[in-house]
């Protein structure tokens, strides 16, 4: 809704997208190409891009607070960004690490359908912009949009921003300029062509008939 009540216009969604793609694929193009990175630094990418907080990838790389603070700032200045999301996303853009070692998949088989104005926000997100300057483009007031924006993440099945953007970018359900996108799990892959374990197994070992 806007300041005045009335629904964000379509021409105001196509306007907000447009610039936040273009946003984005500037901070990718501008980034420098990450080359040199130690394993330490692309480890502490890895953990930080698939949503690990701070205790986690500190117990994971068994390394201090301050020393993760300190590499998490050197990763921002190497990429060119400041906040954790920017750093996450023009990251993989230019492939530091695979994609499929971030972010779990969604809990349901495939990614879930959003609505023009839920994609919008997911790319504002990603491009950048705070939630006062995504609202303003969306002609909302911000509570109106931090409120729609709980939904989105209750509807994703995330707990933050931070994991519905990376996971919908890697998984789908938004397009980010360079960012690639990974392959549904095997598991999650239906081949009916071909029986299960335990059809094959039958097949190639019937059981001895009883007696007639």
């Amino acid at each position: 809704m806007t300041d005045h009540g009335t629904p964000t216009s379509v021409r105001q969604v196509k306007a907000a997208m447009a610039l936040a793609a273009e946003r984005f694929e500037t901070a990718v193009a501008a980034a420098p190409e990450p080359t040199g990175w130690s394993a330490l630094y692309v480890d502490t990418f890895r953990f930080f891009a698939g949503g690990s907080s701070h205790q986690q990838t500190c117990a994971q790389l068994h390394i201090a607070p301050d020393t993760l603070r300190w590499r998490m700032g050197r990763i921002y200045d190497r990429l060119g960004v400041r906040t954790p999301l920017s750093a996450a996303l023009v990251g993989l853009a230019h492939r530091i690490v695979p994609v499929e070692d971030v972010s779990p998949w969604w809990p349901q088989p495939q990614p879930p359908v959003l609505t023009d104005q839920g994609t919008c926000a997911l790319v504002l997100a990603a491009s950048g912009l705070d939630r006062r300057q995504a609202a303003r483009h969306l002609g909302r007031t911000p509570d109106a949009h931090a409120y729609r924006l709980l939904l989105l993440r209750r509807r994703l099945g995330v707990r933050s921003l931070f994991h519905g953007v990376v996971a919908a970018a890697i998984n789908g359900a938004i397009d980010l300029p360079g960012v690639p996108r990974r392959q549904p799990p095997p598991s999650s892959v239906e081949d009916d062509s071909l029986p299960s374990d335990t059809g094959r197994e039958r097949l190639l070992h019937p059981a001895p008939e009883g007696p007639r």
